[in-house]
């Protein structure tokens, strides 16, 4: 069972996902890729500007307002995976998202620009 404090919302009842526990690791990543997708063409226009309650959705990446992409929370996230995997490469990734143009659409709403704008497995 997750606990506040083990990375999950104290509303969050179940347990960590860890690719031991999935009979089907290949079809999970499908579905999962299904998921996000869908997400993705969920048009935000009517939704909220950038606050605290929706991680300050459409601010660009590495604002410094309380956002989950605030230079301030990602790098010393990064600093912690050391070890774990290669920092040098993950860097890399976030810079690159920095210096990527804005994407915004009509809405306000910045996404990364990318070659492919799906995610299918």
């Amino acid at each position: 069972m997750t606990s506040p404090g083990c990375g999950a919302p104290a509303w969050l009842p179940g347990r960590t996902a860890t690719a031991d526990g999935l009979a089907d690791p290949a079809g999970t990543a499908a579905r999962l890729a299904g998921f996000v997708a869908a997400l993705q063409r969920i048009d935000p226009a009517d939704g909220p500007g950038p606050q605290w309650s929706n991680a300050f959705r459409g601010v660009p990446m590495g604002d410094e307002r309380d956002s989950v992409a605030s230079e301030a929370r990602v790098r010393p996230r990064i600093a912690g995976l050391t070890g774990m995997t290669d920092t040098d490469a993950v860097t890399a990734v976030w810079e690159a998202a920095l210096a990527a143009p804005d994407s915004s659409s009509a809405t306000g709403v910045r996404r990364p620009a990318t070659d492919r704008d799906d995610v299918s497995a």
